[in-house]
């Protein structure tokens, strides 16, 4: 109904007047099509598209234009029978579908397929559409598994999809029915573009060849605020039908719950964070759909760079025994090991200290599947399947014997030191390695939050010098991380863990003191560089904060805006204040001083609007004057004044509310946001100044 009434006021503005009854019985008859397998659904919607059609028009065309058309498809279609809504299964076969199928089938009597594509012949409606013959398809389809029909006929046409999933199999089937060049949008759900098996994995790969994606509006973190019962991560979808072009870009929008979207629970007051990827990059780095969420390109070119180390599966390629999980319940009696070992309970265990006696429980009486059970001795990591926050999955070494479900992840490590293997355990406690557990993993984020046996594997370590670091360098870093792990190993177990263990710069409790000597010793094994270190630290403190917490986090609330608010470099503590401005304003002057001359450097000052809801930042060069003396109401409007010049477009609140502006004028740099902390940090300013040089070339270029 929407769609007919949008193209109706289209239409009308072009031809500037209204439209006549028969050129909006055209409209409904050729150019609105759909396809409902509920046949109440469908009765409904004729009824709305009547009365969308009779609203149109005046009481006199109503009573002249005879009666209406039936718009449910019966097989006939003419001047009366418009058929318009189709009840059908979407994955019915078209004629040419059906023809093809029956031809292939006829041709072969045996060839892997041919019994799917009998019983699909056999089995599946009539779908009266003409395959390409559309310019738009939209849709919301089911988001729980498909029945056998749609995976058939996605088998029968050679689709790759995954466990069944009705979003993957109706970006499928949209794509069948446009034109080349038409354009779908659906509403699918996220897990289409994380989900981490090799299945899904090769549908991603055929939508990126065969459509240029967009937009994809990522909806993940709201979806509770405006749907009671959705569970499941969702997001818009708009994409058109035809190869990508080399370098084409994929604008990727995400939604944050902030406390305005709690309080007002309106769509207008969700900040959306813009993400710009290259469509090749995703086809190349299937994570960066993951990483792209919550992060940006520097994340991605972190994770690129690590993606370059050896990695854990690497290492443990030739260990015997492998790495798998435990043991499924099930009916049958446990033998061996397993019959008399006790099973350490992934709910109880924990990360730090000694293993403790209230963590097991007695041995299994049933089970399904027992995997070899040299895992449950030795020298090993066992790793939750599940992930609590803000820890993440629970990891721990050990030699003891004992049995765990399939909740566990086991990695025999009998082939390393006891050094190395602390070194492996590490960089999972690290917040690094934690950080690139929740970028990369599919599962983590989303829905029943949990780490595979893929994620972990690709963890990434040095157990010897690479990429040219000094041996000396190297093993006093890793001499670091033992020390580091040896003294959280050896801690006296807390249980619960402290929610806030892994957010808090406070020294008060031994575990925090050696988790942040970790992190360091981290840091230097990889050698991360200053800019490195700020996006895990940030991404922990503000982005993950608001992930975790939503509207609650701290990483929605103002800046502390005290003391003074201009200066020089030398004006900032060594030691900056998360929760203020200084962060942000240091690492944007070392990017840019950088850059000047010997004795020249950026001054610094900070306006705040007179609501206090956003923050501009102005940046000029020693002996420039950075703004008129006037008072604080007029100083903000002579700042958005000069933005507005600068981007040669007005600038309004709602705009620098929702987005970044970022101007270069003749004599400094001017950035202007919303007054949250979680967009000005450390990494954010970088990103800034990135974008300032940008904008610079492109102006002395043009």
């Amino acid at each position: 109904m929407e769609a007919f009434r949008r193209i109706v006021r289209y239409e009308a503005q072009g031809r500037k007047r209204k439209l006549s009854p028969d050129e909006l019985r055209d409209i409904l008859q050729n150019r609105i099509f759909g396809i409902e397998i509920n046949a109440e659904a469908a009765r409904v919607a004729a009824f709305s598209l009547y009365l969308a059609l009779l609203d149109q028009q005046e009481p006199p065309d109503i009573a002249s234009g005879g009666p209406l058309p039936y718009l449910l498809h019966s097989g006939l279609r003419d001047e009366k029978h418009f058929g318009i809504l189709i009840v059908s299964d979407a994955f019915a076969l078209t004629k040419d579908e059906r023809e093809l199928l029956s031809k292939r089938v006829a041709a072969k009597k045996a060839y892997k397929g041919r019994a799917g594509d009998v019983r699909l012949l056999a089995n599946a409606g009539i779908l009266d559409l003409p395959l390409g013959g559309f310019d738009v398809v939209i849709g919301n389809p089911p988001w729980q598994e498909a029945p056998s029909l749609p995976r058939s006929w996605a088998a029968a046409f050679k689709f790759p999809e995954g466990e069944g999933a009705y979003s993957q199999l109706f970006i499928h089937r949209a794509l069948t029915l446009l034109r080349e060049g038409g354009r779908l949008g659906l509403l699918v759900g996220m897990k289409v573009f994380w989900n981490d098996r090799d299945t899904s994995r090769a549908f991603r790969g055929h939508l990126l060849a065969h459509a240029a994606l967009m937009q994809v509006v990522n909806m993940a973190h709201v979806r509770r605020v405006f749907f009671a019962k959705a569970v499941a991560p969702f997001a818009f979808l708009l994409a058109e039908r035809r190869p990508p072009l080399p370098g084409e870009r994929v604008v990727i929008w995400n939604a944050r719950r902030v406390r305005a979207v709690d309080r007002l629970r309106s769509m207008a007051a969700v900040p959306l964070d813009r993400r710009v990827v290259a469509q090749g990059d995703l086809a190349d780095a299937d994570y960066l759909w993951k990483v792209y969420w919550w992060g940006g390109h520097h994340d991605a070119a972190l994770l690129s760079r690590l993606a370059l180390e050896r990695t854990l599966g690497e290492t443990v390629k030739d260990a015997d025994p492998q790495p798998r999980y435990g043991w499924q319940r099930g009916s049958s009696v446990p033998s061996g090991k397993l019959a008399t070992l006790s099973e350490l309970s992934n709910r109880k265990v924990q990360p730090f200290g000694r293993l403790q006696e209230g963590w097991f429980v007695p041995p299994p009486t049933g089970i399904k599947r027992d995997p070899d059970q040299r895992i449950y001795s030795g020298q090993r990591l066992v790793i939750t399947h599940g992930v609590r926050e803000p820890v993440g999955p629970v990891a721990r070494l050990e030699t003891r014997e004992f049995s765990f479900r399939h909740s566990f992840y086991c990695i025999p490590l009998p082939h390393l030191t006891e050094n190395e293997a602390q070194l492996v355990l590490g960089v999972m406690w690290s917040s690094l390695g934690r950080y690139l557990l929740f970028m990369t993993a599919g599962s983590w984020g989303g829905w029943h939050d949990k780490v595979t046996a893929r994620d972990l594997l690709r963890m990434p370590v040095r157990l010897k010098p690479s990429w040219g670091m000094p041996k000396t360098k190297h093993d006093e870093a890793a001499m670091r991380v033992v020390q580091a792990v040896t003294q959280l190993r050896d801690l006296p177990s807390r249980n619960p863990l402290p929610l806030g263990l892994f957010h808090t710069s406070s020294h008060e409790k031994p575990e925090e003191n050696w988790l942040g000597v970790l992190d360091e010793a981290i840091f230097d094994l990889f050698e991360l560089a200053k800019a490195e270190r700020d996006l895990v630290e940030d991404f922990w403190a503000e982005n993950h904060e608001l992930y975790w917490k939503g509207a609650e986090a701290g990483a929605t609330k103002r800046l502390t805006l005290a003391g003074v608010l201009n200066g020089t470099r030398a004006d900032l503590p060594e030691t900056p204040d998360r929760t203020g401005l200084q962060p942000y304003l240091r690492a944007f002057l070392e990017a840019w001083n950088a850059q000047l001359p010997e004795g020249s450097e950026f001054h610094w000052q900070v306006v705040i609007s007179p609501a206090r809801d956003a923050v501009a930042v102005v940046f000029a060069l020693g002996g420039a004057e950075i703004s008129a003396q006037q008072g604080p109401d007029g100083e903000w409007e002579s700042i958005v004044a000069r933005c507005a010049d600068a981007l040669d477009q007005p600038i309004s609140p709602a705009f620098y509310a929702k987005r970044v502006v970022r101007a270069a004028t003749a004599d400094n740099f001017i950035i202007l946001r919303e007054n949250t902390r979680r967009l000005w940090t450390a990494s954010t300013a970088r990103e800034d100044a990135e974008a300032l040089f940008v904008q610079l070339a492109v102006r002395s270029e043009g």
